[in-house]
Parts: C-alpha cells; structure tokens; sequence
C-alpha cells in the first residue's frame, strides 16, 4: 500500500477520533485512559506476536537508561491522552485542536534548547506570531489556554524522549503500555472495588467503545509507523495538519462550540506562523534536493 495512504489513514483518524470519545463522555476522563492503556496493550501484544516480534521489543528495556526513557514518555503520552479526553469531556476540542497546531512550534523550541539547533528568521517569526496568537487567548479568557499549552508541550516533550530513544511506533507504545498496564490494573481494581470490571453507568454502546479503545489507539500508529518508514520527516510534518483541522471543524461546526471573533484573530496568527513553519520546511527540502543532484 502506497505510504502517503497509511500516513492519510492515520492522521484523518486522529482527526475524527473526537466523535468515538463523544460516545463515552459519561465515563471520568481517569477512567477512560486507564481502559485506553490497558486495551492498548493488551491488543498490542497481538499484534506483536502475529509479527513475532514479541520477544524483539523487550531489548529495548536492557538499559536503564532505555527503561527510563520509555517510563518517561509512557508518563507524558498518558498525560496527554489524559488531558485530551479530558478536554473532549468538557467540550473543549477546539482548544484541544490548538495544541495540535502549536506542536511543531514547541518542537522547534524544544529542538533550540536540547539540541542547539538554530533557528532562523521565518522559524523565530513563526514562534513569535503563535506566542501572539496564544497572548490574545489568554487576554480573552483571562487565564493561560493551559489546554493547548498542557497537550503541545506533552507530546513535544514525548516526541523528544522518542527521538532520545531511537525505537520503533509499535515497540516503544508497546513498552510505554506494558510499565503503565499495571498502575491503570490496579486502578480499576481499587475503584471498582474488585465487584466489576466496567462502572454502573455503562450502557452497550459505552462498552463497546472502552473495548475497541485499545484498537481505536494502535491502528492509527501502526499506519503512521508504517508511512514513516518510506516517507521523509518533511513530508510526514505536512500530513500532521489534517488531524487538528478536523477536530478543529468537528468542534466548530459538529458540537457547535464557542468560536467568536477574538478566538478567530487567535488563530490567524497561529495559522499564520504555521504557513511561514510550512514555508520553511518546503524551501529546505528543496534545498536537499538540489544538494543530491
């Protein structure tokens, strides 16, 4: 299958995974994530012993370094998952949607301060537009879109423990839910004080979306681990504005959400920094073409 197709699939499932979390917003966001990490992993080790590399992944926990790593950025995903479901909860996937667009500004921040990459001019005014953008939300609402800022940082700060640790989509998730599957074990047990594996509130419907919830988690990495296998990190960075531009128009036009003209204003800036972060990434993958020729 062509890679850009696994790379559609997986961001235009992220892009539309609001509406599953919809169908369960009854359930504690604490809840949902400890059924999230548990389902995760259990589908995980499926799908890792039908590839037989089940036995492969576990290498990566040799060090304590590698284990580490993994613990950290299995702590900041499942921060993240937290706070995103947390924010579809309380209908806030707008806000939600403005993490996932400030993300490859953070990354860039991030890039500057652990790995002394230089930035230049378009990617300083980009930073400077998004610090805009957010500026205004937090004069219009009086308080910092902690939202936004709590899932950008979180998975940037995720992505760098990914980066530090070199390993594959599938055997990284794989180990991040392995050393959380026993915390979200033990959870449930205490909530439910070991009489039931679901809460009372839990209707059909509900059931089934906490038991596809570990589907609904793998699928689309594997098809993102699958793209970025054959795609070049430029090219995957244009693919990662599908998902945040459809929760963005799910929470505007499909849960009717608040959007009034300050918060418009707050986004044309961000948008506006993403088009000179987009502008750059073309102009420098030009510039490795022309290099290789």
């Amino acid at each position: 299958m062509n890679p850009a197709l696994f790379a559609t699939i997986a961001f235009f499932w992220w892009g539309l995974v609001p509406a599953y979390w919809k169908l369960i917003t009854r359930i504690p966001a604490v809840e949902s994530i400890h059924y999230r990490i548990l389902f995760s992993f259990l589908f995980l080790i499926i799908v890792l012993k039908f590839r037989s590399q089940l036995r492969q992944s576990f290498r990566l926990l040799r060090t304590k370094k590698q284990t580490l790593l993994i613990a950290c950025s299995g702590l900041l995903i499942g921060l993240n998952w937290f706070l995103y479901v947390w924010a579809i909860n309380h209908n806030q996937i707008v806000e939600a949607s403005l993490g996932y667009f400030i993300n490859p500004l953070v990354n860039i921040a991030l890039g500057t301060l652990f790995f002394r990459e230089k930035m230049n001019r378009l990617q300083v005014t980009a930073c400077i537009l998004a610090a805009i953008g957010v500026s205004i939300l937090t004069w219009k609402v009086g308080t910092l879109p902690w939202i936004s800022l709590g899932l950008a940082f979180t998975f940037a700060l995720y992505g760098l423990c990914r980066k530090v640790l070199q390993a594959t989509t599938i055997d990284a998730t794989f180990l991040e839910t392995l050393l959380l599957s026993p915390i979200s074990f033990l959870y449930l047990i205490y909530h439910f004080n070991g009489s039931a594996l679901f809460s009372n509130h839990t209707q059909t419907i509900e059931l089934l979306a906490i038991l596809c919830s570990g589907v609904v988690t793998t699928v689309p990495l594997l098809c993102f681990a699958e793209a970025a296998k054959h795609l070049a990190l430029s090219t995957l960075g244009f693919f990662q504005f599908i998902a945040p531009t459809l929760q963005f128009l799910l929470g505007v036009f499909v849960y009717k959400e608040s959007f009034d003209f300050t918060k418009l204003v707050a986004f044309i800036f961000i948008w506006l920094g993403l088009t000179l972060f987009i502008f750059h990434s073309i102009s420098e993958r030009k510039k490795k073409i022309q290099y290789i020729r």
